[in-house]
């Protein structure tokens, strides 16, 4: 039977003393049947239990630990609401009704704002902890309040200022917003903090490689491998980096270290077709486009390329159906666009004025990462 890590196993006597009239010896025997997934011996000690201590917010906390381990959410969330109203102060207790609620919310939509409503009333119960502030912002990140997010976490840095996951977490958040200046102080920040922290190193090079420099990236990406050798997504950031300073060398050995690995192979594969590209053998590049493609066959880019090198390999008729269909996918595409008044040009297509007129327009928003696949460079999965 799964367990849940709720809070209250651990810290709930001393919590106890002060809010509870229950004695010890029955907490903690019916911890320790709940530490053993013994839920019916828990139940049965508890309902004896509330019999007798019937205002005792210890007690529910407990219960509700074992309607949430029973799948019973709805009943665990009333439970650790009852917690709450019998005592205030039980921590755990507000900690608990935040995780269910979490859990409710893909078929709540007004969960997380009840788990962000304990968090608001627990906050001011703890004005020099920075941790329920933490989770107001991570409870307002995952509603999509980014700024309602920052500002919970600029209280919890004034806080604690040398509390490097903070920072890290502002950083993140700025990143959402699109605030790279700020996201790099933060993140900076964070990595004076704690200099060797892979996560930190990861979401730093990140917001370098979004920039016009991409290859200062490298050393924080160097890092991050040296730290998850195992890892990857690290080698794949690190093999960008390396391609936006044009070593394709060494982009093209951290590229084959992870074509073959699933959630990579698709990057890999297209990365490597741009290193085959400008060396101009295109045999080998529409070759890694075409196993890119067969990745992730909803790219556009890999289909744009395809149809580049396929053009050149002189079969006109597959160029074009590659680029056309680059352009179903992504029809602002700049890759795309480009390749195809290229073709038209080549064809002596009619159409290449009015291909020459989008392509004046999409060069006023053209962005860096619609020439690069960095969007499969995702700070967010070592964020949590």
């Amino acid at each position: 039977m799964r367990r849940y890590a709720f809070y209250g196993l651990a810290l709930l006597l001393c919590q106890l003393a002060a809010f509870a009239a229950a004695p010890d010896t029955v907490i903690l025997r019916i911890q320790g049947y709940i530490k053993q997934g013994d839920l019916t011996a828990a139940e049965q000690s508890l309902s004896k239990a509330l019999k007798d201590f019937p205002n005792d917010g210890g007690l529910y906390n407990l219960h509700g630990i074992i309607n949430a381990n029973r799948q019973n959410l709805k009943g665990a969330e009333a439970d650790f609401t009852r917690a709450i109203e019998l005592s205030p102060h039980l921590t755990g207790a507000y900690l608990n009704l935040v995780r269910v609620c979490e859990m409710l919310s893909p078929n709540d939509p007004d969960a997380l704002n009840r788990a962000r409503h304990a968090l608001e009333q627990l906050a001011p119960l703890e004005p020099k902890d920075p941790a329920p502030l933490m989770e107001l912002a991570r409870i307002a990140e995952k509603q999509r309040d980014l700024k309602g997010a920052l500002a919970y976490l600029a209280h919890a840095r004034d806080l604690k200022p040398n509390y490097a996951p903070v920072h890290f977490f502002f950083g993140i958040v700025c990143i959402e917003l699109n605030l790279p200046l700020e996201a790099k102080k933060s993140l900076q920040k964070a990595l004076d903090l704690d200099p060797d922290n892979a996560p930190y190193n990861y979401a730093r090079g990140a917001v370098e490689l979004q920039g016009a420099s991409g290859w200062l990236a490298i050393p924080f990406f160097k890092k991050f491998v040296a730290a998850r050798p195992d890892d990857p997504r690290g080698h794949f950031a690190l093999g960008v980096a390396e391609f936006t300073g044009h070593d394709y060398e060494a982009s093209a050995r951290q590229m084959n270290l992870i074509a073959g690995k699933r959630e990579t192979t698709a990057g890999a594969e297209y990365y490597l077709g741009r290193i085959a590209k400008a060396e101009s053998d295109w045999e080998a590049a529409a070759g890694h486009f075409e196993k890119s493609i067969a990745a992730d066959p909803n790219y556009a880019e890999s289909h744009a390329e395809l149809g580049l090198a396929r053009m050149h390999l002189k079969d006109l008729p597959g160029a074009r159906k590659e680029i056309d269909h680059a352009l179903e996918l992504n029809p602002n595409s700049y890759i795309a666009n480009g390749n195809l008044l290229a073709l038209l040009q080549r064809t002596k297509d009619p159409g290449v004025k009015a291909q020459e007129h989008k392509m004046r327009e999409l060069d006023l928003k053209r962005s860096k990462e619609q020439e690069l696949m960095v969007r499969t460079i995702k700070v967010r999965q070592y964020a949590d």
